[in-house]
Parts: structure tokens; C-alpha cells; sequence
């Protein structure tokens, strides 16, 4: 069986990949679920016109209840992305560690070599 070499660059490739695959994963989680949470506005904005409309205990109460299964769906909805999005990070995370992107020798230097003016030994001590 080959051993894996982490200099392998198809390697180094394929994390990047998978990286980039779990932040597309992250946005379209977040995307989706502000869907949910937008539907349950326009649904409640619609249990409010009918209440003002008609002014009928059958039709407000039947608004009233699909109000609250969507809210249901959508708060489970949340849940399930929210639990997505961590295992999500820790992916992103772990892709992050082996490609050694969290080593403080990856901030960009300036022409005379030396680290930017913001990103003195300070700060990024405060940063880490």
C-alpha cells in the first residue's frame, strides 16, 4: 500500500478541494435556512392580514396553525443545519491544520521583509 506523503501536491489538491466543498456546504446550509425563517415571517404576516380582514375565528385559527407547523419545520430545519455546520468547521478546520494555513508565517510580508504594520507581535497575540 503507498504511504501518503503530505508534500503529495494531488494531495494538498484534494484537501483544498474538500475544503472548499464544506464551505459550499456551510452557505448553502445558512441559505436554506433563512428561507425558513423568511416563510415564517411572510406566513405569520399573512395570519395578521386575515385577522384584520376577516375576522373569522375558523379562518384566523386555521392560518394560526399553519403558522405554527412551518415555525415547527423551520426550527428543525435550523437545528439540522446547525449541527451540519459545526461537523462542517471541524472539517474546514482539520483541512485548514494539514494544509498549515494556522502558523503565524502565512501573513503576508512587506517589501522591506518584515510582517504589516497591523499585524505586529501584539496583535497577533491578541488574535490567537
Amino acid at each position: 500500500m503507498k504511504s501518503i506523503n503530505q508534500n503529495d501536491k494531488s494531495i494538498d489538491e484534494s484537501v483544498r478541494l474538500a475544503m472548499d466543498q464544506a464551505w459550499r456546504d456551510h452557505h448553502h446550509a445558512r441559505d436554506q435556512t433563512w428561507k425558513a425563517v423568511q416563510m415564517v415571517a411572510v406566513l405569520l404576516v399573512g395570519l395578521i392580514t386575515i385577522e384584520f380582514k376577516y375576522h373569522n375565528l375558523i379562518a384566523t385559527s386555521i392560518a394560526g396553525l399553519i403558522v405554527i407547523v412551518a415555525t415547527i419545520s423551520a426550527i428543525l430545519i435550523a437545528n439540522n443545519h446547525r449541527k451540519l455546520e459545526r461537523r462542517k468547521f471541524i472539517h474546514i478546520m482539520n483541512c485548514e491544520s494539514y494544509l498549515k494555513l494556522h502558523e503565524l508565517n502565512i501573513i503576508p510580508l512587506n517589501k522591506e521583509g518584515e510582517y504589516c504594520k497591523y499585524f505586529n507581535d501584539m496583535n497577533l497575540k491578541m488574535m490567537i
